[in-house]
């Protein structure tokens, strides 16, 4: 459900409204911005005159704008598999694991360290492959597979559910803002991937990480596709 929400004047109504959204049973993901004033919620259940009430009950007003039919959101849902990598000596043999990975079906976007002997892989599952422990439990074993079918020890170390961002700069904002936000987000353990475009930034977060409060003076929106930002 995408809903525009006024009445919200800080970063705190923002997080206010994401905790309160986030204890209805029916809401898997929130999304609130500031600068958009808007509220877009993720739910299974519902035409989401429960999330419009929990909203207006916290004092802010609500109009419904657009329902969005759940398979495509859970179409977009991702994880992010961190795998520590030995046996990887140059570029080449982070190119030759990064191009095995690549060719699974789920997978997303690679990217391996020979420095950190490490590779970061997000997967995109179809239907409840992203809530579904078994699912993802196989998809991060095909990953292992694939990338020690090219010679390399590999162990899974950590996965967590991520959503792939859009953020676009306010047109008044200082001429270095776009630098600033670039450095922080690639120094961030919680953000991944991020790419510079023209008057935007896209990358992909962890799903617990506030992003709204991260990144001021700009408008967030949550991409259908990693790899399509407009």
């Amino acid at each position: 459900h995408e809903m525009d929400v006024s009445g919200m004047t800080c970063h705190s109504c923002v997080g206010l409204i994401c905790n309160v959204l986030r204890g209805l049973s029916e809401c898997e993901d929130v999304l609130v911005s500031l600068e958009a004033k808007e509220a877009t919620v993720l739910s299974r259940e519902g035409n989401g005159s429960s999330v419009a009430e929990a909203i207006e009950e916290l004092g802010f007003g609500v109009s419904r704008r657009k329902c969005v039919p759940y398979g495509k959101w859970t179409a977009s849902r991702r994880i992010l598999y961190v795998f520590m990598v030995n046996g990887m000596t140059c570029a080449s043999c982070s190119s030759i694991i990064e191009s095995s990975v690549s060719t699974l079906a789920q997978v997303e976007y690679v990217k391996a360290s020979v420095e950190q002997k490490r590779a970061w892989v997000i997967t995109v599952g179809e239907g409840d492959a992203g809530q579904n422990d078994d699912a993802v439990d196989g998809v991060g074993s095909e990953v292992e597979q694939a990338i020690a079918e090219v010679g390399f020890e590999v162990e899974q170390i950590g996965r967590t559910k991520v959503v792939p961002y859009c953020w676009t700069v306010n047109d008044d904002s200082p001429k270095h803002q776009m630098d600033v936000s670039v450095n922080l987000l690639s120094n961030r353990s919680d953000v991944f991937h991020v790419e510079r475009h023209d008057k935007s930034l896209s990358f992909v977060a962890d799903e617990a990480l506030e992003v709204a409060a991260l990144l001021p003076g700009g408008t967030f929106r949550i991409l259908r596709s990693l790899n399509v930002v407009d």
